[in-house]
């Protein structure tokens, strides 16, 4: 009892880390245990089941602007299905990198007063066209700490879904 409070979290976080990351042809015994979010979601792009409809570097920093570019693409070409669902029943998946691209467009209009004031005081929930941005945090922690086990391509990343598509 003395010992699951301080457990529980580190095993949640391994298994979360697992679940989006993992690979089965990975060499190291903390990824090859099942296929992840993440590979799922590349293979279903190569294969033609997922439309991909941006392109962000394999690698390197993003350019000023980019997710701004990026998250239109993926908004506005989305499938029907998709757009007619709600905006409060659907959720963009976006790396640190990109989600720190798009915060730092919309503070950087220096002429209008409220992207001061979001400068000044922050965004509690950010968003895109009324759709909530979530940071998918395990891309850029352990893809950028193991990168011996998991190559840091495409560190850069987007999807954009319904709430409780992807599980």
């Amino acid at each position: 009892n003395v010992l699951r409070p301080i457990a529980i979290p580190i095993i949640q976080r391994d298994m979360l880390r697992i679940i989006a990351l993992g690979d089965t042809a990975s060499s190291s015994a903390d990824y090859s245990m099942l296929d992840g979010k993440w590979k799922k979601i590349i293979a279903g792009v190569t294969a033609g089941d997922i439309t991909k409809a941006a392109d962000l570097p394999d690698s390197g920093a993003l350019a000023a602007g980019a997710a701004l570019t990026a998250l239109t693409a993926v908004f506005f070409n989305a499938p029907l299905e998709l757009q007619a669902v709600p905006e409060s029943d659907k959720l963009i998946v976006v790396t640190r990198s990109v989600y720190n691209n798009y915060m730092q467009t919309l503070t950087s209009n220096s002429s209008l007063e409220s992207s001061w004031t979001t400068m000044q005081n922050g965004i509690r929930t950010l968003t895109f066209m009324g759709v909530p941005l979530v940071i998918d945090e395990y891309v850029d922690t352990y893809a950028l700490a193991d990168t011996l086990v998991i190559p840091n391509d495409n560190p850069h990343r987007i999807y954009y879904t319904t709430r409780g598509n992807i599980t």
